[in-house]
């Protein structure tokens, strides 16, 4: 009864996981072209490696990666350490007002965050310049990162609002009875204890960082600012380069499960 009970479950795993994922297996060590497939073996993965536009997709993502953490956690901790003691009302007011750019379409956001950094945008203004944020990666990939932290920032302050809820409330009594204020309570207290779910969130933002698509698409489609997720679009379905697309993609799916693995650990350890 219980493999009956399992059996859907498994089926749809497979036809959507298992299936796809030997899918691009095999596509990554064939040369595909109209008048039919060639076996090439692993040399796709060995192009990789002279490969200078993947090469520059792999350091951009780990400078999305550098600068998202910080930005993305560090905003995180400073709106859930303000909500903390706060009533419930007040809480949940701040889970929904910064949730909402999770909810709204990536290309929505970026259509406004494009405004903000146009020449003659918010930016510019405060500024005094008619500066292109996007035409180097120097400016480009900073201001990438903060579109990203800025619209992903809602399911980190629930994620940790929600760890704040596990603390012992005779925590806060003993410490207001030792004297500490209500600032050394939030950041000498219940920031040690909530540090699990901090580092998940640290390692769910490395796990995203290298998949951002759509703010590059509608900012920056240049190979300067390009992520992982975006040259193996570009590869795919502009050049229409599947096999080395799918190569990159699996260099991509064994990066991901490295993470994932990470934090699968810490979970655990939780």
């Amino acid at each position: 009864m219980k493999y009956l009970l399992l059996a859907p479950a498994v089926i749809l795993c497979v036809i959507f996981t298992l299936w796809p994922m030997a899918e691009v297996v095999s596509m990554s060590m064939q040369k595909m072209h109209i008048l039919g497939d060639t076996f090439v073996g692993l040399k796709n993965y060995a192009r990789l490696l002279t490969d200078r536009a993947f090469l520059q997709s792999l350091l951009n993502s780990l400078w999305y990666t550098a600068l998202a953490i910080p930005m993305q956690i560090g905003l995180a901790l400073v709106i859930t350490m303000s909500a903390t003691g706060l009533s419930k009302r007040w809480q949940d007011t701040t889970r929904f007002v910064f949730f909402i750019p999770t909810m709204a379409a990536g290309i929505i956001i970026a259509s406004v965050w494009e405004w903000i950094f146009h020449r003659d945008g918010p930016v510019n203004w405060l500024m005094g310049t008619k500066f292109d944020f996007f035409t180097q990666s120097i400016t480009a990939i900073p201001a990438i990162s903060i579109v990203n932290a800025v619209s992903g920032i809602g399911a980190m302050v629930i994620m940790l609002l929600a760890s704040t809820l596990t603390v012992n409330r005779e925590l806060y009594d003993a410490a207001r009875i030792d004297g500490a204020t209500d600032r050394q309570i939030k950041w000498r207290i219940v920031l040690p204890i909530i540090m699990p779910m901090v580092w998940i969130c640290v390692l769910l933002t490395a796990i995203g960082a290298p998949q951002v698509i759509e703010y590059v698409i509608a900012l920056a489609p240049y190979q300067h600012s390009a992520t992982v997720a975006f040259n193996i679009y570009t590869e795919a379905f502009i050049l229409g380069r599947y096999g080395p697309a799918a190569a990159k993609a699996m260099i991509l799916l064994v990066w991901m499960v490295a993470l994932a693995w990470g934090k699968t650990r810490i979970t655990r350890e939780a």
